[in-house]
Order: structure tokens, then C-alpha cells, then sequence
């Protein structure tokens, strides 16, 4: 059976789809690295500061195989989700100040 051509749309959603996860992953790991000396700081654990570096970036790298196994295993529903209605809302519902 011939394999249908992916047409450049597709390649290029994909790509992009690609480096929003990515960026995403990355931002993750800013954060968490921004934020992990004042973690270990605040609970005394200075002593073992590689070691919750090393346990979050080994936690983080399983979790991404196992979360997309289990998104095949599930079938994508046709419907349209709620998540989707929301991203379409405004954020804010607040009306601007007249001053």
C-alpha cells in the first residue's frame, strides 16, 4: 500500500509542534532550577543538592515515555473538550480602570 506524501503544512505543524515542546521542557527545567537552591536551602539539605537535581531530571526524563504511551492507549475523542472552549475565552473578564 503507497504511503501517502505529507504535505508542507503538515511539516510545518509538526515542527512547531516539536519546539513548543521543547521550549516548554526547558522553561520547566529553568524554573525548577531556578528555584532549587532556595528549596534545599529552606529544608536543610544543602548536603544533598546533587541528589535532587539528579532524582528531578531522572523523574521528569521517565515520566515523558510513560505520558505518551498511556495518551496512545487512550482513543482521541472527536468531540471538542473543554480545554479547547477555554483557550478560546479571555483571560481576564475584568473591565479596565477609568481613571
Amino acid at each position: 500500500m503507497p504511503q501517502a506524501e505529507l504535505t508542507t503544512h503538515i511539516k510545518i505543524l509538526a515542527t512547531v509542534g516539536v519546539m513548543l515542546a521543547l521550549l516548554l521542557a526547558a522553561l520547566d527545567q529553568t524554573i525548577v532550577g531556578t528555584a532549587l537552591p532556595r528549596i534545599v536551602a529552606e529544608l536543610n539539605g544543602l548536603d544533598r543538592y546533587s541528589w535532587l537535581i539528579t532524582g528531578y531530571l531522572v523523574a521528569s526524563t521517565v515520566v515523558v515515555p510513560i505520558a505518551g504511551k498511556l495518551g496512545d492507549l487512550k482513543p482521541r475523542n472527536p468531540r471538542p473538550r473543554l480545554d479547547n472552549k477555554l483557550a478560546d475565552t479571555p483571560i481576564s473578564t475584568e473591565q479596565p480602570v477609568n481613571r
